[in-house]
């Protein structure tokens, strides 16, 4: 059985911690037991898994597609290949990257993060963002009915008639973490996937029982709480 995933970081290792036996990525755990294309990239936008989902879903039998919070943005191409982290989530995150770049030598990066800090600041229009999201969703879930397991990752990532409370946010949130990780993503957190390592293995097992049984039951209760040092 061929299986795909399409997402953001919440189906990306941390590249910044090695795997360990006790220590994985659920995506790592599924690949164990199926066969796994992993599409999912840190910091991603909802486009950029919809146009790779458009383009490779006929390829798999059963697909995740983890989606992401409306409005992030990435550095075009050719200019992207020049910058990194090129994938800009939020303002916060913008802010974050022209602070880090303050007294570094790479005047491109600069300009680019502060265009983005600009671009967050003057033109962003979050409702507008969920408006063409929502609206992207549907289409994508008629493009293909069947075996397909939409997750959303945040709270506002669908819309309000399709909201049931089990975003995986929840589960990056029964941690203690601070407060600056938990805004900004993947900076300074080093779980593999936003989920500390037990909750990796449950997320994994119920992945693994819809793939086989085509029952998604979540339970924030089934997760547990860990303190993350970072």
């Amino acid at each position: 059985m061929k299986i795909g995933i399409f997402g953001d970081s919440f189906g990306e290792k941390a590249t910044n911690v090695p795997e360990t036996a006790t220590s994985k990525a659920w995506t790592t755990y599924l690949s164990q037991e199926f066969d796994v294309d992993n599409h999912s990239a840190c910091g991603s936008s909802f486009y950029y898994s919809v146009d790779l989902f458009l383009k490779n879903h006929h390829f798999y039998d059963k697909i995740i597609f983890l989606i992401t919070l409306p409005g992030r943005i990435e550095v075009v191409k050719p200019f992207a290949e020049n910058v990194m982290p090129n994938r800009i989530a939020t303002f916060e995150h913008a802010r974050s990257l022209v602070e880090a770049y303050e007294n570094r030598q790479e005047i491109f990066n600069k300009k680019i993060y502060q265009t983005a800090v600009d671009y967050f600041l003057y033109f962003h229009d979050f409702e507008k963002d969920c408006f063409f999201q929502y609206a992207a969703i549907d289409k994508i879930k008629n493009t293909r009915k069947e075996n397909v397991l939409f997750l959303p990752c945040f709270f506002q990532s669908v819309d309000e008639s399709n909201r049931k409370n089990n975003e995986l946010f929840q589960i990056t949130s029964l941690d203690e973490i601070d407060l600056a990780s938990k805004r900004s993503g993947r900076i300074g957190d080093h779980r593999h996937c936003h989920f500390n390592d037990q909750n990796n293995i449950i997320f994994a097992k119920n992945i693994k029982n819809w793939i086989l049984n085509g029952v998604w039951d979540f339970n924030i209760n089934d997760y547990v709480s860990m303190n993350i040092d970072n």
